[in-house]
């Protein structure tokens, strides 16, 4: 991220429109606190999916990017909104300002959208820039990022043992939302799983499309655990999720 850019998040307008109120990087904000104040939350995240590392994409591919960061956020109280930059040319971005989400969760899922920054404060104090990506003089595309992230991932799964990457495949049980990055995530995770000298063949089919060409796919429906070499479901049929 450039300079440039850090000074245009600082300047940006980070607007809620319902109940309406504007969040400034390091202003003291009334309305913000009387939200938080009733909603009974003492943290909060501003957060958006749209236009990875500032590069833009098509208006239909951020809608998308947008339901799917409201489904990851549906444990959350959200209220949308849209970040107005002052560059007339950029259009702004929806968003969501997140009431209750820590600090580390909230940069979780600016890192998983591909975001250079994201928008996070404390009841009482003065909303902050977070800045998920180093200031440098060189424009790091979106390509480079994500090639990055997919070899910190691998690496980060071929040092777990048998029992941690099978406890991994669990946590991804049942869970929505299909972005990019959980794509990439859970290729990096099958690719391991196929890696490994157990018997995985219970968590991978064979789906053979209308042109005749098949498909290996990657069940996550149904947990499993590691027995006598081999994965075996333990939820007693009970299929999780779609």
């Amino acid at each position: 991220m450039t300079n440039k850019l850090f000074q245009e998040y600082n300047n940006t307008a980070y607007k809620v429109f319902e109940p309406s109120l504007c969040i400034k990087i390091g202003e003291h904000n009334p309305a913000l606190e009387w939200l938080l104040g009733k909603c009974h939350a003492k943290e909060y995240a501003y957060l958006t999916a749209f236009n990875p590392l500032s590069e833009k994409l098509e208006h239909a591919e951020n809608n998308k990017r947008h339901q799917q960061l409201k489904h990851d956020l549906r444990h959350y109280q959200c209220f949308e909104g849209e970040a107005c930059g002052e560059d007339p040319a950029w259009p702004c971005e929806r968003s969501f300002l997140v009431l209750g989400i820590s600090k580390e969760n909230a940069m979780a899922l600016g890192n998983q959208y591909g975001q250079n920054a994201i928008v996070y404060g404390l009841k009482d104090a003065k909303p902050e820039l977070i800045l998920l990506q180093k200031i440098t003089d060189r424009f790091s595309s979106y390509s480079d990022v994500r090639e990055e992230t997919i070899r910190k991932w691998k690496a980060s799964l071929a040092k777990s043992d048998d029992l941690k990457l099978i406890a991994t495949f669990n946590e991804e049980v049942g869970k929505g939302g299909w972005g990019t990055a959980r794509a990439d995530y859970l290729h990096c995770l099958r690719g391991e799983i196929k890696r490994r000298d157990f018997d995985a063949s219970n968590v991978f089919t064979l789906d053979v499309y209308q042109d005749g060409v098949v498909h290996e796919g990657f069940s996550l429906r149904r947990k499993v655990k590691l027995e006598n070499g081999r994965l075996v479901f333990i939820d007693n049929g009970e299929v999780v999720g779609r």
